[in-house]
């Protein structure tokens, strides 16, 4: 199926997004946030990856990460799988948590490395549940707007952004940033955008089959039927019809 195909970043950095399947909670307490966190620490030692951006929200995970030394799948599935495990063990439940196909965006340049980075770090403050980003406990946002050093890796982020005083860049909320009530689970059309961008470099509007691939490949990427159909001036009719034949 074409929809299996990842877009292949150049660079090895990709924004990751992993969601609880059905929409649930994979974070309860402190704990269960402590937890995740430790488990990206011990597999950036073994599976040598840069993570220059993470947030952890209720019933999903963000990531900036670069893997240079194995694909990111396998990168990927080692945090999940050593995640699960002790999560089902904890609750007394077996099964998935992670629905199947976590997100996998490539990063290709600086200026959308500061978008997503910036977009991430966020995250709490646009879905209403702090009003600074510092204030945040489970996310990035203390390794760069802070003394305190952390889990994350500053320094691309910090010399692209040296002229910038990092505590009001990344409380700034552009307004493209927010996204509307009906598209709360997706991405902000400012990253929507970036994303279209890159995916059209690889079909041509006439050619069905490269179509179909591209509506599949920006929907696993989170943009919704709704946003893609208004930015990739797609009709909304043909983008369903290719998502419901698969």
């Amino acid at each position: 199926m074409g929809r299996k195909s990842r877009i292949i970043s150049s660079t090895n950095t990709y924004h990751v997004m992993m969601r609880g399947v059905n929409k649930q909670q994979i974070f309860h307490e402190p704990r269960d946030y402590e937890r995740l966190i430790s488990t990206l620490g011990r597999y950036k030692e073994i599976s040598q990856f840069e993570l220059y951006a993470y947030c952890l929200m209720g019933n999903h995970i963000h990531l900036l990460i670069r893997s240079d030394h194995e694909p990111i799948g396998q990168a990927i599935k080692r945090i999940g799988d050593s995640y699960v495990f002790w999560y089902n063990k904890k609750y007394n439940r077996c099964g998935h948590l992670f629905q199947d196909r976590f997100r996998s965006i490539p990063v290709e340049d600086d200026a959308y490395f500061l978008t997503v980075l910036r977009y991430i770090i966020q995250n709490p403050v646009v879905a209403g549940i702090c009003k600074r980003v510092e204030d945040y406990a489970y996310s990035s946002a203390l390794d760069y707007c802070t003394s305190k050093s952390g889990l994350s890796d500053t320094a691309i982020a910090k010399e692209l952004l040296r002229s910038q005083n990092l505590r009001k860049y990344f409380n700034h909320i552009e307004a493209a940033d927010v996204v509307d009530m009906d598209e709360r689970h997706t991405i902000s059309d400012s990253e929507a955008k970036t994303i279209i961008s890159i995916g059209k470099k690889h079909y041509h509007p006439g050619n069905k089959k490269e179509l179909s691939v591209f509506v599949h490949n920006m929907h696993d990427c989170g943009i919704s039927i709704r946003q893609l159909a208004r930015l990739a001036d797609i009709p909304k009719i043909t983008i369903e019809r290719i998502l419901k034949c698969g």
